[in-house]
């Protein structure tokens, strides 16, 4: 997480932003990354930084698997390994384990809120 904030506050800092009021990050379901836990070390990490008030979502991207039985092809989050149809278990075909910063949101020194 503290990568993940060093790369907002620069990115921040790139475009003129003093504070940020929001920023979005994804996260391949693959990753191996517990969204409830990124929330968690945000909230303690945060204070201190250009970040201390700003809002993070989070959109997390289902990985495609293959039922190895029945051949169906499913949407999967992390964790998934059993198709939900015949019970064989998952292949999975693509999927991303990557965390990717979408968006910077927030104030300029002139003060108005932009993005």
């Amino acid at each position: 997480m503290e990568k993940v904030i060093a790369e907002v506050e620069r990115v921040a800092h790139e475009h003129g932003l003093v504070v940020v009021t929001k920023f979005t990050l994804k996260i391949g379901a693959l990753s191996g990354i517990i969204p409830e836990a990124l929330e968690f070390a945000f909230q303690g990490l945060r204070m201190g930084t250009a970040l201390e008030k700003a809002e993070m979502k989070l959109e997390v991207e289902l990985a495609r698997g293959k039922c190895t039985v029945c051949e169906r092809e499913i949407e999967i989050g992390e964790f998934e390994y059993v198709c939900p149809e015949c019970g064989g278990a998952l292949a999975i075909i693509d999927g991303s384990s990557d965390i990717q910063l979408l968006s910077v949101e927030g104030m300029s020194r002139e003060s108005n809120a932009y993005g």
